[in-house]
């Protein structure tokens, strides 16, 4: 069977099983990218559900980083989930990862997984909108 015909399967598998919990589906996803003239600079990629924005991925290209790109990104995102009536931001970061970055934008900490990846810290963060 071809690889796409496993995304099918696991696809429809993973909606029945949260209807089968009541748990909401996936509204959209978000993409959001940041370009210099038609170069690729950053980007944001999260999952809108019924009741959450988690963001997935947000990366900046090193030479652009601590110019505001990333705030930019998140804030983008911000009024994203504000537009659909969304009132909770959650993501995950490795500690060698953005975690004061996430916490300057008012992110709070909820959770710390050890040793994921091995040898490091991973920290689930959240923030409410209202």
């Amino acid at each position: 069977m071809k690889d796409d015909n496993y995304e099918k399967i696991l696809s429809k598998e993973s909606v029945k099983s949260r209807r089968s919990y009541n748990i909401p589906n996936c509204i959209k996803d978000i993409n959001i990218i940041a370009k210099e003239n038609d170069t690729f600079i950053g980007g944001l990629i999260g999952k809108l559900n019924e009741d959450s924005l988690h963001i997935d991925l947000l990366v900046v290209d090193e030479q652009y980083r601590k110019q505001g790109i990333g705030i930019n990104l998140m804030s983008l995102a911000e009024e994203i989930a504000t537009n659909n009536n969304i009132t909770m931001l959650d993501l995950s970061t490795a500690e060698f990862q953005a975690k004061g970055f996430y916490e300057s934008l008012g992110f709070e900490v909820i959770c710390v997984r050890e040793n994921y990846p091995k040898g490091y810290k991973n920290y689930k963060l959240t923030k409410s909108l209202n």
